[in-house]
């Protein structure tokens, strides 16, 4: 029980904190308008499944480009604001929630 508040607490803090490095810390007007929408991590804490979206146009492929690019960047700015012994992996991931939402919506105004 401990162990599962403690990393939905972590998950929190990694999620905001991606968020603000982004957006604010990384110099890049891509990298800049994307979101963390969730952060999964393992019970070990050395894996974090990072969900992101944006509300840019831009191609899938080219915003994973730009976020791999980036990477170790972020991953070296999240361990300096976390303080921890071990800054989780982080394997970033496109969402498609919003996509799929957009889309359900479209069909439901073509229906009316």
């Amino acid at each position: 029980m401990a162990n599962k508040i403690k990393i939905e607490k972590m998950q929190s803090l990694i999620a905001r904190d991606l968020t603000l490095i982004m957006q604010r810390e990384i110099r890049d007007e891509i990298l800049n308008t994307l979101s963390v929408n969730a952060v999964k991590l393992s019970n070990d804490l050395g894996h974090a499944k990072v969900y992101y979206s944006s509300l840019l146009t831009k191609p899938e492929l080219e915003l994973t480009n730009v976020v791999q690019e980036y990477k170790g960047e972020i991953r070296s700015k999240l361990a300096h604001k976390l303080e921890i012994y071990r800054c989780p992996d982080l394997e970033f991931i496109y969402d498609h929630s919003l996509d799929n939402a957009n889309n359900i919506e479209t069909i439901l105004q073509k229906l009316k």
